[in-house]
């Protein structure tokens, strides 16, 4: 129980993340859905050697998120907004691509 009180506190005590949702649908020139072997990969651009970070906080933006899809082809995830970005010194200069 202990644990479990530790681990709700640490979740509590988190910036408010200002997450961008994502989705979309992989199908071939016929629609039907591609599942097996499919992903599609969000890589964070122009941050340089900085490492990127949640504005006013110590948590690490990832350089690269990884969606993928569901048996339909549906893809649904969430990144972390450039808007609330920082690299170095320099805010909202960022992009997915």
């Amino acid at each position: 129980m202990k644990v479990l009180k530790l681990a709700v506190l640490g979740l509590l005590s988190l910036p408010s993340l200002q997450a961008t949702i994502i989705g979309g649908k992989i199908t071939d020139l016929t629609g039907q859905p591609l599942t097996s072997n499919r992903s599609v990969t969000f890589s964070l651009q122009n941050c340089g050697n900085n490492v990127p970070q949640v504005l006013g906080s110590s948590i690490i933006v990832p350089n690269t998120k990884t969606v993928l899809p569901n048996p339909a082809g549906l893809l649904t995830g969430s990144i972390i907004g450039n808007d609330v970005i920082e690299c170095g010194t320099v805010i909202g200069q960022t992009y997915y691509s």
